[in-house]
């Protein structure tokens, strides 16, 4: 159920994210997340039309979930950001608090 709940917080998150954005997702080049539950961001970039390789996945191994931190690490290792092209930071907190940012660099 957690997962599920989880599934649809972040995708509407995203979502609504790039609409305010005026950004459509396909536009996204890279989601960095919050590293919480793999599989459930393989199933959200998935679902936004992205290919797998848009999720940045690297420190869900190397580094646990830091709060709202995750996506912030992530923008410091990821280092194949394309200037110009928007990505999406995604975090998740206590409490089931949620935050999304889409930054071009």
């Amino acid at each position: 159920r957690f997962a599920a709940q989880y599934f649809f917080a972040a995708r509407r998150l995203a979502t609504q994210t790039s609409a305010e954005a005026n950004v459509p997702p396909a536009e996204i080049q890279r989601i960095l997340p919050s590293h919480l539950d793999l599989p459930t961001w393989r199933r959200i970039t998935a679902s936004l039309g992205l290919p797998a390789q848009c999720l940045f996945t690297d420190n869900f191994t190397r580094i646990a979930h830091v709060t709202v931190s995750d996506p912030f690490i992530n923008l410091v290792d990821c280092d194949d950001l394309v200037p110009g092209k928007p990505f999406l930071l995604c975090a998740r907190g206590v409490g089931g608090f949620s935050a999304a940012a889409l930054f071009i660099r």
